[in-house]
C-alpha cells in the first residue's frame, strides 16, 4: 500500500513537471517527445481520472516527433489487472485526427476519443495510447490511471 502511495505522488510530480492537467506516465514513447495529455472531465491532477459510463472520454496528446513519418497507427487499451484489453486497435490516425505525413521536429495534437459502453462494469484500470509511426516506432506512449463510474 505504502508503494502505491509513492507511485502516485511520483506521477503528480511527473505531471506538474511537464504543465499537464492529466497525471500520466510515459509507457516507451521512442520516436517523439510527449508534451502534454489532456482528459476531457478530469480535474486536475486528479488519479484515477473519471470515465463515465455512456459518455465520450476526450484524451488529448501534444507531441513532437522525434523523426517523419507517412502514416501514424493509433491503439487504445485498457489495463485491468494487469491484462492488456483492446479498446480500439489499428485506427488510421490520418484519417481521423493527424495531418499526415508527420514532420520530424514539428509539434502536433492528436484527439482519442474514447466512448464508455454503459455495460462495463464499475472498475479502475490504465488507459493505455499508443500512436505508432509507419515504422513501427511509439511517437506516443501514455498510460492514464481511470475509472469506469456511473
Amino acid at each position: 500500500m505504502m508503494s502505491l502511495k509513492i507511485v502516485v505522488v511520483i506521477l503528480c510530480f511527473v505531471a506538474l513537471q511537464l504543465g499537464s492537467a492529466t497525471v500520466f506516465k510515459d509507457c516507451g514513447t521512442n520516436a517523439g517527445t510527449l508534451a502534454s495529455v489532456d482528459v476531457s472531465d478530469c480535474p486536475q491532477n486528479t488519479v484515477p481520472c473519471p470515465f463515465k459510463k455512456g459518455t465520450n472520454v476526450t484524451l488529448v496528446v501534444k507531441l513532437t516527433p522525434s523523426e517523419a513519418s507517412k502514416g501514424a497507427t493509433l491503439n487504445l487499451y485498457g489495463i485491468i489487472a494487469g491484462i492488456k484489453t483492446p479498446f480500439q486497435t489499428k485506427v488510421d490516425a490520418c484519417k481521423n485526427d493527424i495531418t499526415c505525413p508527420i514532420s520530424q521536429g514539428q509539434a502536433t495534437t492528436f484527439t482519442a476519443i474514447v466512448y464508455v459502453q454503459p455495460a462495463y462494469p464499475k472498475l479502475r484500470l490504465v488507459v493505455d495510447v499508443e500512436l505508432t509511426s509507419d515504422d513501427g516506432k511509439f511517437l506516443v506512449c501514455v498510460q492514464v490511471p481511470a475509472e469506469i463510474t456511473d
